[in-house]
């Protein structure tokens, strides 16, 4: 299977608009547009560049997503991290710059591929290759942008590219609805141009991600039918199944993969390094609680996947083989649609818990599991949010998952609902005019 590289900087850089603040730098060594695109070749080029920022930033979003729930805890010593555990950041924070600098880069690269693909005049360059380079770019753009508007609310829509640095490119805020608008319109967009493409293991996004993808955007909008349509139209695709074992899903071969990115020790991510005990050649900044690790019922094969005793110390151990940084990093995959549409089942204005129990069954018997019942949609849904977070740990969830039911701050103990969106990075608000800070930072 193809491997994403990452690109050297000279082929992209335009693409990011500067360094650390993305909106407000001068491009470095920098390129125009109309040099870069002029054959197919560099254009895949831009493309591979944009999976690589994804490849980049995708296990940050994880980690942090994980270590804000309640399952995982802040270990090491970065105070940065700790107060992502305690909900308490202050607009300075950087992991709080570092999500919204490393989405936005993304979404700069894939702006630059839609706006600029079809000015390439290349025999041999195919309309219908133009056009499904640019549906993927409007599928990474959509998952960096959902990845943002989950953080910080409604966040400022960059859709052209950014040549030129001048007062044109301070954006104000768009309110989470246009941020959400514009996600269903890239994914909707991608699904018409590439249709059902699409098989297990794919390392790029297609036409069957995008509509896996709207399984879950839909869920965050409460448009539950469309919820459950998008993930019907996978499920009964038929060109996916849920493994019969569940650690395949993490070691590469998994029949149940949608959109899955690819690493080498050579191209690697960082999710051991952070997970694993210094004993075990890690930094150990978070782990499993001990809530969690008790959480499990007997016999269910997700609890030695998830995690493990390494070192001596409780450890994610979730695709983490080794510290080597070569174990492979699903985007989404079968597990989570099922969920996604037992979740719309029982959320819809028809509710339906017989269908959403049947579609938790499903992921229940592939982890050695019986068939729960509900008897009530309350009952129901909580069943549904305990799966995803044995079937889904540690992969980007659990800490919106709390927020989309609404427990968050009765399960995390957060008094201020401030407290439930990250600050704008300080660092922002210092060169965009345009920008509004969020409540009580």
């Amino acid at each position: 299977m193809l491997r994403r590289k990452i690109i050297p900087i000279i082929v992209f850089v335009l693409l990011l608009a500067g360094g650390c603040d993305v909106l407000d730098q001068t491009p470095k060594q920098s390129i125009s547009s109309d040099q870069v695109f002029t054959s197919a070749e560099n254009v895949r080029a831009v493309l591979a560049g944009a999976y690589s920022g994804l490849q980049e930033q995708v296990p940050f979003h994880y980690r942090m997503s994980t270590l804000a729930g309640e399952n995982a805890k802040h270990t090491g010593s970065y105070p940065s991290w700790r107060v992502v555990d305690n909900h308490n950041l202050l607009s300075d924070n950087a992991e709080a710059r570092d999500m919204w600098n490393g989405y936005y880069s993304i979404i700069l690269r894939a702006n630059n591929l839609i706006k600029n693909t079809n000015n390439v005049e290349e025999a041999g360059f195919a309309d219908e290759d133009k056009a499904a380079i640019i549906a993927e770019a409007k599928i990474i753009r959509a998952i960096s942008y959902h990845a943002l508007v989950r953080w910080f609310g409604g966040v400022p829509l960059v859709l052209e590219p950014i040549e030129e640095v001048d007062e044109s490119i301070y954006v104000s805020r768009a309110s989470e609805q246009e941020v959400y608008d514009q996600i269903i319109t890239d994914l909707t967009d991608a699904v018409a141009t590439l249709g059902d493409n699409g098989s297990a293991g794919a390392t790029t996004a297609t036409g069957l991600a995008a509509s896996a993808l709207l399984s879950r955007v839909y869920l965050y909008t409460e448009q539950y039918d469309l919820a459950e349509n998008a993930a019907s139209t996978v499920i009964g695709s038929g060109k996916y199944t849920l493994s019969s074992n569940y650690e395949d899903i993490f070691a590469g071969s998994s029949s149940g993969e949608i959109f899955t990115l690819l690493y080498t020790s050579e191209d690697d991510n960082s999710l051991a390094f952070y997970a694993f005990p210094s004993d075990a050649g890690g930094r150990y900044e978070y782990a499993p609680t001990s809530d969690y690790q008790s959480s499990f019922e007997s016999g269910d094969e997700r609890k030695d996947v998830n995690i493990g005793i390494v070192a001596g110390d409780l450890t994610i151990t979730k695709y983490f083989r080794t510290t080597d940084g070569d174990d492979d990093i699903p985007i989404i995959r079968l597990g989570e649609v099922y969920l996604n549409r037992a979740e719309a089942r029982v959320k819809k204005s028809s509710k339906d818990i017989d269908g959403a129990m049947d579609d938790v069954e499903e992921v229940r018997n592939r982890a050695g599991l019986s068939r729960k019942s509900a008897s009530s949609p309350p009952d129901a849904l909580d069943i549904i949010l305990q799966e995803r977070a044995h079937e889904l740990f540690a992969e980007g969830h659990r800490w919106f998952d709390l927020r989309r039911f609404g427990v968050a701050q009765q399960v995390l103990g957060i008094s201020n609902t401030d407290n439930l969106l990250w600050p704008i990075p300080q660092s922002q608000m210092e060169v965009n005019p345009k920008l509004e800070q969020n409540p009580g930072y």
